[in-house]
Formats: C-alpha cells, structure tokens, sequence
C-alpha cells in the first residue's frame, strides 16, 4: 500500500469508480456532534501493516483494507509520534473529534461527496473527508453505508473459537426447517414491514410507512410490531434502549434458551431501520428483507430446541452508523457472554441478472477472527449443498473485512461474525436509499431462498437437540504423535517419547441409530508411573459434527485434538505405558492406555526399525535382551521365533499353556513332562511356545519324520514367511495359492519377486505377505525377497508387527 495525502488541487487525479466496485469514504467531523473519547494531543494516522494487522504494537481504531489488497489501519498516537515510518498523518490533533466510514453504494455519490468535501487520504478505496456535524445522514441519503470511527480500540488479536468444524451430516430436522421458508409467508412479512399492507400494533390495524430511526413515531410503532410478533412465540422478548450521543432508540431482542450448551449464545440479526431519512421509506431491500428474515426464522425455529441460546436482534440506528449494534455489542462484551456466532443479514432480497450470488463478508485472511468467521461461511454454504438450494444459490466467500453493516460491531470485541448479503459486488441494487426501493422491486425467489439457506444456517449454529441414541458412542482406537498443532514438538513418528510435546488424537463411532451431533471432549486425568511428570498442554478437543456409523477424531474433523508429554527423567520400566482418560460432552468416558516410547538404547526413533519393536514390546512378545537393549541385528533362531508367535498368537505370555494336547497328543512342559519333539525337553523355556505354535499347525518342525524342531537353527527369510503366513491364516491350508496379485501355480505363474519361484515351497506364503503388506523383499528395483537370508531381530518385528497389525 502506498498511499498519498491529496490536496484540493489534486481532486482530478482521483480514481472514478468502475461498475460494481465499492468505495469506501472515512471523514471526520469537529467537536460538538458527539462527546468524542478521543484524547487531546493525538493524531489520526494510517498505519501500513505488511506484517499483519495483528503486528501493529498500537491502538487499532479501523483496520482497512487499500485498493492494492494491503492491509492498514486508522490509529490513535500522540503527536510526536505520528511521523514515524510507515505511518502517514490524517489529522495533527484528533481529540475532540469524531470520524466516520462511509462506504458508497450509489453511481455518483463519490463524486457528490468530493463537491461537499476536501479530500485528505486516498488509497484507491478509501478516503479521507474533512466534514462538518450532522452529515451522517446527508451522506446516508445521497448513498453511502456509514459506520463510526470506534470509539475505543477494535480487538485485532483475540482468536475467536469457530462455532462449528467440518462438515455437518445431512439432518432432517434441519430440512424441515428449510422446508418450512415459503414464498408466501416471506412475502407477507415484507409487505407489512414496507407499507404495502397494514399490520396490527396493540390490536389497532397501522401502516408502516418509514422506519428511519428519527422518523419517532413510525420506528416506535415498527419496533412494537416487532416485539408483539416475537412475543407472540412465546419466546423472552425485551426492548434494549440505546443512546449514541444526541440519538436514542431501541433495539428488539428475543431469546430462545438453550439446553445443555446455553451459555454458547448465537445471534441472528437485521438491522430494522431504513432510508430515506423524510418521506416514504419503504425500505424493502434495505432492510425489510433481512428483518422478515429473522421474524420468519424465529417462528420456524421456535418449534424446535437446540443446545445453544438463540438471539434474534433487530437493531435501529445502522444506517446513522451502526448506533443499536454498536452499544449493544458493547454491552454484550462488558457482560463477557460467549457469542459463539453471529450472523447478520442486510438486503438479501435483490437479483436483477439472474446470477444468485450470495456474498457472505468476513474478516480478512490474516486476521485473527477469520477462521471463525469462515466457518460461518461453510455451514452456509453446506445447507446450500445439502438442503436442495444449490440450484438456486451461490455462496460466495468475500474475505474483505467489509465492516458497513451491524457484524462489524462485534468484530469490534473479537466475536466471529459474517455479513449474508446479496451480490453486492456486480448486481447491487440501483434503488438503495431510495423511496423505490420497495416491494415489487425485489426477487421473491431468491429472497426465500436466500432465507432458506440463512435458516438452515441458524439451526446448525444453534446445535439442534440431538435425539438420546438408543446405544453410547463407542471408542475405536487412537493417533499419538500422528500430526502437527502450534503446541506439539512431536517428531510425528506415531509414538509419544519422553520430552516431547505429542499430539492426543482418539476416534470414536456415533451409532447410526444416532443423528448427527457435535461433540467435544476433555482430558479429565493423565498419569502413570510414579516417578515422572504428565502434562496436559491441550486438555479439550473439538470432535465438529459426528457422522453415524464413521470412525472419527477430532484431529481429522477441526484440526484440534489434545496435546500431552511425559517427562525426560529415568524411564520407570523399559514397557512404560501412560493411562488418559477422556470424556465426551455425551457423557462417554474412555481410558485410553498410551504406550511411551524410546524404550530401548540399541533402537532409537530415526531407526527403521523403531516403531515395529516398539509394537513388540508394547504387546508382550519381546522383553527384549535386557532392560536397556533389544539387539536388532541379532540372529533369529527357531525357538525364539517359536516364542514370538506363540506370545502374538496367544495374547501374551501368560496365556500360552503350559500342557496341552497339540494335534490330538498331549504334551506337558514341566520337569518330569512330556515333550513331541526329541531336540526340546520338557523343562526347555520355549517348550510350551513350541508345542503351541505346532498344535496350531504354524510349524511342523524341521523334520517331520523324526518330530524335531531344531531349536536353535536359524530362521531364514522363506521360514520366517512360512511361520507368520500360517499363523495369520490361521493355518497353511489357509494360504492361499494364488489370488488376484499373485499365482503361485507352475503352470500359470504371476509372481511379484524375481527369486521366489512358483515351485518353491515358500512361494504362496511370502506372495500371500507381500500381498498383505507386511513385507516388501530385500530390493524394489529388481523386485528380490531373499529368501534364503537369515532373519535379523529387527526384521523379525516387522514381519510380526504388519504381520499381527499390532497396535500401541
């Protein structure tokens, strides 16, 4: 951004305004119109902020954005400090003053303005216009949107919490609400709110022929219509009294009170006041539209409940500079209520080429508020997409930070908040602050649908009540160290190590009994052995919407999940293993066992090896060689391959029988017992794993007719295929020959490695593997197993970590 102080003589160099772009006037008017809180001795200046607007170490006033894209703002600093780099002077001494923002919205009145005005500031979309007291309405009526100057600094750096996160599942309830928006009704409330047919007030028939905000006793009378229709649904219905310098009126406000979730408040708002300032003010477009909107969403979702608090607000004063929501957002702040959402609706009624866009304004992409903001967007767009209007309706998402209507003012105080509107870039409504900007001047169509769309919207913000399932949510499995969050410092290798910062990411499954509902959990205890530290960085996790009968995790829906570590002290066990314990805002509640990792000196994490022996150790098959090291590159033998496979197969050590029958002959391996195989003794160690692998017909020893095993012959690669294929089968008659990768049959071969050919022996058992998975050969480039290699420790927890899908 580089923009430039214009003088008087410079007016011609000015930009003209092309079809469809708006421009956006900033002027200030001295003191006496209102009791400005701006302090004697400090300066107006824009401020660039290239780093972001949330960079800026000062007092932010506006944030804007130029005609180049770049970001600045408009800041209060004392005098002195005014010419620093960057910053370019609007007005020397500021205080006792007060600035507006107005945005033009008709052919011409950029150029009206600068007849009236000396231009101070330009950059390409705004401009600075030194003025005199009480034109805020002058300009309103020759067309222009206006907001003031914030009478106290905007929050630029509160990261709001977005309402919702993904995707939520198509719901019925949410398209009855839909459905329930028609034609007729939309146009009824419209007429009686722009004069076209009389409403009843207090039981007296009245025509609403304008309701400017100074207009006394029309806006009186329309805010009370208001007020009884809402009344009317039995909803908590209340006027709140405003006052912005030598203007009062009162904004309409009705609840509906939320169940489980009702201190997350969500608003859905309209500004109720109109233009012209004098005679007829039918206001249909502007903003009939959006407040027929609101009054029609009240009725339809006040046959429903829902988890969080419902507002409908219809403010007065926006067209004299967003006055109502200006203070009522202030209150709102000062009370510190969660506004999870607001969504604001202003002339949502014109379409005049047939290209149904519907603009929905948020904050810029750089600050904080956006993502919240945008999630608005995506719910909208969602209920266009899921609810049958997109054929009528097209979302579109203007990230420009927008502030000429009532969401600004509580982008003020760092709430996430969207401005609905129609395509007010290329269709903008030619009649806007006119006495023709009636009725017949708008498109019903696109009017229901637009009010449809917001409808849908409004229910999903405010959760619909999910109906009790009939089962509980039920835990699947979980991600620790699987992915990144501006907390974690994992090394995203799946495994929680001492010392670091690891991402907490379990899935659950919502019955499809259930409706589609959103759930967050908390981390209510983390611990383990004494002796070390367990810390919970991140103790809540955002699940979004839950989609019936899917396993999900909150990471996958919102990107948010839990953060935990255990400390770098001495290990407590080389198995050490962390006890989480989570609860769902259902009421589920989960121990999760979580494996720590770095259990071995000799197998660090950068090891190939390193998660599958840590799958070994973490399911009771190795204990490795001692409390320190596992040997990795160790000779496998046959009877601790028997062990292995046994412990995997069993479930543990101690669920392999020490005596048993194994293919109809009994064997006990105990001192004085009875063992099958001559080369192992009943008293051997690995007597019973060998006989329980064998009765599972996994081996047949190493010679069948004398019933040996060779206990400590080495296991080589085709053996080791042979052992696992058969015990993953769950026998060898179960490998199967051939399948649709692979043949194994001589005469019709389809073979993967290059050395196993179609007569070995091994050749169904290592393609049945490679098949799977679980092993991938010694070479890709030729395809090569090695088959007769020796099987090393480390590759040995492969095959039985892919093997067994063993998890942590």
């Amino acid at each position: 951004m580089s923009p430039t102080r214009i003088r008087p003589a410079a007016r011609p160099l000015l930009m003209r305004l092309s079809a469809g772009v708006l421009l956006t006037l900033v002027f200030f008017l001295p003191a006496g119109g209102f009791a400005s809180g701006i302090p004697a001795g400090t300066s107006l200046v824009a401020v660039e902020a290239a780093a972001g607007i949330r960079s800026l170490d000062l007092p932010v006033y506006a944030h804007l954005t130029g005609s180049d894209g770049k970001e600045y703002a408009l800041c209060l600093v004392q005098a002195s400090e005014a010419g620093k780099p960057g910053r370019t002077l609007l007005a020397r001494e500021a205080g006792g003053k007060e600035y507006l923002i107005a945005l033009a919205r008709r052919a011409g009145a950029r150029e009206a303005a600068r007849r009236l005005f000396d231009v101070l500031w330009d950059d390409g979309r705004h401009i600075v216009l030194a003025g005199a007291p009480g034109r805020a309405d002058e300009l309103s009526a020759m067309g222009f949107d206006i907001d003031w100057l914030a009478d106290s600094p905007i929050d630029v750096k509160t990261v709001p919490v977005p309402p919702a996160s993904g995707t939520p599942a198509y719901d019925e309830r949410v398209q009855a609400i839909v459905d329930a928006i028609q034609a007729p009704q939309m146009d009824t409330i419209l007429a009686g709110l722009s004069g076209d047919s009389a409403v009843t007030i207090s039981g007296t028939p009245y025509t609403i022929t304008t309701r400017n905000t100074r207009s006394g006793t029309p806006i009186q009378k329309a805010t009370q219509y208001v007020f009884e229709r809402l009344s009317s649904l039995g909803l908590s219905v209340s006027f709140h009294d405003w006052t912005y310098s030598s203007t009062s009126n009162r904004n309409v406000i009705a609840e509906k009170a939320g169940t489980t979730r009702s201190s997350e408040i969500v608003l859905i708002t309209a500004h109720l006041d109109d233009m012209p300032s004098s005679g007829p003010a039918p206001g249909a477009d502007d903003n009939g539209s959006g407040s027929a909107a609101v009054l029609r969403i009240a009725e339809v979702l006040n046959a429903h409940t829902f988890e969080r608090t419902i507002r409908f607000v219809l403010f007065t004063g926006e067209e004299q500079g967003l006055y109502g929501s200006r203070v009522y957002a202030n209150l709102v702040s000062a009370n510190q209520e969660n506004v999870v959402a607001v969504l604001n609706m202003d002339m949502i009624a014109w379409d005049a080429i047939g290209g149904p866009v519907v603009q929905i304004h948020t904050r810029t992409s750089a600050s904080a508020g956006y993502t919240a903001d945008k999630a608005i967007f995506e719910l909208f767009a969602a209920v266009v997409s899921q609810y049958g209007l997109s054929s009528v309706l097209q979302p579109s998402l203007a990230a420009d930070g927008e502030s000429a209507s009532d969401h600004s003012s509580f982008w003020a105080k760092g709430y996430p908040a969207v401005l609905a509107i129609e395509d007010d870039y290329a269709d903008f409504n030619p009649y806007y602050h006119t006495s023709n900007d009636k009725r017949q001047n708008t498109n019903l169509a696109y009017f229901t649908a637009f009010t449809k769309a917001a409808a849908g919207t409004a229910a999903l913000l405010g959760l619909p009540q999910a109906v009790p399932c009939a089962q509980p949510i039920v835990p699947v499995r979980f991600e620790a160290d699987a992915g990144a969050t501006s907390l974690t410092t994992g090394d995203l290798n799946g495994i929680m190590e001492p010392g670091e910062k690891a991402l907490f990411n379990p899935f659950w499954m919502l019955p499809e009994s259930c409706t589609s509902r959103m759930i967050t959990g908390q981390i209510t205890s983390f611990g383990g052995p004494s002796g070390q530290t367990y810390t919970i960085w991140k103790r809540t996790a955002d699940y979004g919407y839950m989609t019936p009968g899917a396993a999900e995790s909150p990471f996958g829906k919102s990107g948010d999940a839990y953060v935990l570590s255990v400390g770098k002290g001495s290990r407590p066990a080389t198995h050490w293993d962390a006890n989480v314990v989570e609860l769902l805002s259902t009421g589920e509640s989960k121990s999760w066992t979580v494996h720590v990792g770095g259990s071995f000196l000799d197998v660090l994490p950068d090891n190939w090896a390193y998660p599958h022996v840590e799958r070994l150790l973490h399911n009771g098959i190795t204990a490795g060689i001692s409390a320190i090291e596992y040997l990795p590159l160790g000779t496998v033998d046959r009877r601790q391959m028997a062990m292995f496979l046994a412990r995997a197969i069993a479930g543990g050590e101690a669920s392999v029988p020490v005596s048993g029958t194994a293919r109809g002959v009994p064997y006990a391996c105990t001192a004085g017992g009875t063992s099958l195989f001559a080369d192992v003794a009943p008293e051997d160690p690995h007597c019973k794993h060998v006989h329980y692998i064998y009765g599972r017909r996994v081996t047949e020893g190493c010679d069948p007719g004398s019933l040996a095993y060779c206990p400590l012959s080495p296991v080589s690669r085709w053996q080791m295929a042979m052992f696992i294929s058969r015990a993953v089968a769950g026998g060898d008659e179960l490998v199967p020959l051939e399948d649709a990768a692979y043949s194994c049959d001589p005469g019709a071969p389809r073979l993967h490695f290059g050395d196993v050919s179609a007569s070995d022996p091994s050749c169904r058992h290592v393609h049945y593997l490679w098949n799977r998975g679980t092993v991938s050969g010694c070479s890709t480039e030729p395809a090569l197993f090695c088959p007769s290699s020796s099987t090393n420790r480390s590759e040995m927890a492969k095959f039985l970590s892919l093997g067994f899908d063993l998890g942590l």
